[in-house]
């Protein structure tokens, strides 16, 4: 058989031409720019992601740290308010217990047994807590600082404390039957508050409060309103705190209770625990009388001065 006469097993086409396309040098330019912005696009991505990791390390680190010198600093804080407590209660036995279980009474009646003088200040706490929320604190009660005064020629301590999820407060402890007591009127004070209230209260009633009292310029006219003579009496101003609420009384200048009363003026205020009663409410100011004076000072000691 000769070759020619073999059939074709398989057959091949032809393929078109291929078509040339001319590359200018601006457009391969613009496509290795374009490679290098793909390239280094990815590249910073990489580098990005790194770069975060390395801050959040870091970040972690710092936090660590700080939450390291926290905790330190809190345990030296935690000692130091432990040795103030250990340091008040070896200079003033008892007093750590007066201030923690004052803070932390379930109700007002529960400050009585801690509070000073409490038989007397009772009705006023009392009067208080029915205008007033009652809070009562969680302990543990810790002790921040403390400081012994003299006040009226008594030593007195100053403790700031503070209770759990609370905020400092200062107290005024006094010794009591030999034990230390609160002085609530000091804690809450009550005496501005009540005294203005006593100046809105019908003639006839009647108040025991810490007061100052100074000699009022007052015309003989106010004199005789209180059915005194200008004579024989002169006429006083008193107030609870900050020269505010005035009221006005007479005093006859015969009366013993003017031993009570050493170095008094017009503009020098005298402190006393005084007994008054609210004779005149339309008066200006309103007019009371000055049914004795219990004792001079603000610090009671069962006994006149």
């Amino acid at each position: 058989m000769k070759i020619g006469d073999c059939a074709a097993a398989v057959e091949v086409k032809a393929g078109g031409a291929q078509v040339y396309v001319r590359v200018t040098e601006q457009a391969e330019a613009a496509a290795q720019a374009d490679w290098r912005h793909h390239r280094w696009a990815g590249k910073m991505v990489v580098l990005g992601f790194a770069g975060l990791v390395v801050t959040a390390v870091v970040l972690a680190w710092h936090f660590l740290a700080d939450r390291g010198r926290a905790s330190s600093s809190q345990k030296k804080a935690g000692d130091f308010l432990q040795m103030e407590d250990r340091k008040l209660e070896g200079e003033f036995p008892g007093a750590t217990a007066v201030a923690g279980s004052f803070l932390t009474a379930r109700d007002w009646r529960g400050m009585l047994p801690w509070v000073s003088d409490a038989g007397r200040v009772e009705s006023g706490m009392a009067w208080h807590y029915e205008r007033h929320d009652f809070k009562p604190a969680a302990g543990p009660v810790r002790v921040l600082d403390f400081k012994k005064v003299e006040v009226e020629g008594r030593e007195l301590l100053r403790v700031q404390a503070e209770a759990t999820g609370g905020r400092p407060v200062w107290l005024l402890l006094v010794q009591e039957g030999g034990v230390w007591k609160v002085d609530w009127e000091v804690f809450a004070n009550a005496p501005g508050e009540r005294w203005a209230a006593f100046l809105r209260e019908p003639a006839g009633s009647v108040l025991e409060l810490p007061l100052l009292v100074a000699r009022k310029p007052a015309a003989d006219a106010y004199i005789i309103r209180a059915g005194a003579s200008p004579v024989t009496h002169e006429a006083l101003v008193l107030w609870a705190a900050d020269r505010e609420s005035l009221a006005g009384a007479v005093l006859a200048k015969e009366a013993a209770d003017w031993k009570l009363l050493p170095g008094i003026g017009y503009d020098d205020a005298v402190k006393v625990i005084a007994r008054v009663r609210m004779e005149q409410l339309a008066a200006e100011p309103p007019l009371v009388r000055l049914e004795g004076i219990v004792q001079s000072g603000w610090m009671r000691s069962g006994r006149g001065k």
